[in-house]
């Protein structure tokens, strides 16, 4: 069941978290696939001061429910509210990464595109085939030329705030506390827990003062089993050293062939510039095969060939032109050492 008034939550601190801690300044949103927003108490009330009416709603909330209702995993999902816009990106249930801007620092197309840096820097990202834009203000810039820009389809839709109020997959991750409530509540909670601990106390210190002088006769037995445990303890993690001992020369050089690894596909990233884009990349045994798209034919030879040159020969090549775009597919070798 919906409620009659809802705003989405339109600051920039809210963490994305797989944890949940009990600390009374922070409002918690746990989604039914384990992930939890983290939001500021005095955050919250701050809105609720100025719209005590309204239940609030998070960006990634809405975002991670229309990823889920479009069933598209390999999308970029944007939203803008009024002085922030939220990006976000989902995998397996979870949220691989997500950021806000404000709508003031930079155009969209700058925007989208230094949140795709930081996110294939991630060790779990995927390439992003799609972009959803939903925006609730009709002023918002809707820039037709947005898909050349960044060469990626992009949808536009406009959020029906009151379908999202009565939307009941919605209505469960609303926010609805007020100024002062949450105070009284830990209040409560804190007597009652009080109470029970004092409660709690006296019942142990009677068992106590009944069975003094039997605690204390288990004490010394409890005494000389821990000495025997402890010290089969000691024996096995003896054990379990000599033989972490044997294994760790053989993970010390997958470590160093996922460290080289990774330093590879950085040093091809970093190569890349902004008008052409990888859209897969495979590092072969003595080599490595990539494929993308370009603006222009030049662009691949005058960059990324040229660069890849020094390390490694050409030994296929195929591009073909659809529409504005160049789609190229490029296979290197090794150059052997003299």
């Amino acid at each position: 069941m919906g409620v009659k008034n809802c705003i989405f939550l339109d600051i920039p601190d809210q963490q994305i978290v797989y944890k949940e801690i009990s600390d009374p300044s922070f409002v918690e949103i746990v989604h039914d696939d384990g992930w939890i927003i983290r939001i500021p108490l005095k955050e919250i009330n701050q809105i609720k001061a100025a719209n005590t009416t309204a239940s609030l709603l998070s960006p990634y909330t809405y975002l991670y429910y229309k990823h889920k209702e479009k069933g598209v995993n390999d999308a970029l999902w944007i939203l803008a509210v009024e002085d922030y816009i939220f990006l976000a990106t989902f995998s397996d249930g979870k949220v691989v990464f997500a950021k806000a801007y404000r709508l003031d620092e930079k155009d969209l197309k700058d925007i989208i595109e230094a949140f795709l840096r930081e996110f294939y820097e991630l060790p779990d990202s995927y390439f992003i085939e799609h972009v959803y834009i939903y925006y609730v203000d009709d002023g918002f810039f809707n820039d037709p030329d947005l898909e050349d820009k960044i060469m990626l389809p992009v949808e536009y839709e406009k959020v029906d705030l009151e379908k999202v109020c009565q939307n009941p997959n919605l209505s469960k991750y609303f926010t609805t506390y007020k100024p002062n409530e949450v105070r009284i509540g830990i209040n409560r909670k804190f007597i009652l827990a009080t109470g029970l601990t004092i409660l709690a106390g006296l019942i142990l210190y009677d068992i106590y003062l009944r069975y003094n002088n039997y605690i204390y006769k288990n004490k010394i037995d409890e005494a000389i089993k821990k000495q025997v445990e402890v010290a089969n303890i000691n024996n096995n993690l003896q054990s379990r050293i000599m033989k972490l001992n044997m294994i760790k020369p053989v993970a010390m050089e997958i470590k160093d062939n996922n460290e080289l690894i990774s330093s590879k596909l950085k040093d091809i990233f970093n190569i890349v510039p902004d008008n052409i884009y990888l859209t897969y990349l495979q590092l072969l045994k003595n080599g490595l095969k990539i494929e993308g798209v370009a603006k222009e034919r030049s662009s691949f030879l005058e960059s990324i060939h040229s660069k890849l040159s020094r390390f490694y020969q050409q030994s296929g090549f195929k591009m073909r032109k659809e529409g504005k775009k160049y789609y190229f597919t490029a296979t290197y070798k090794e150059l052997e050492n003299d």
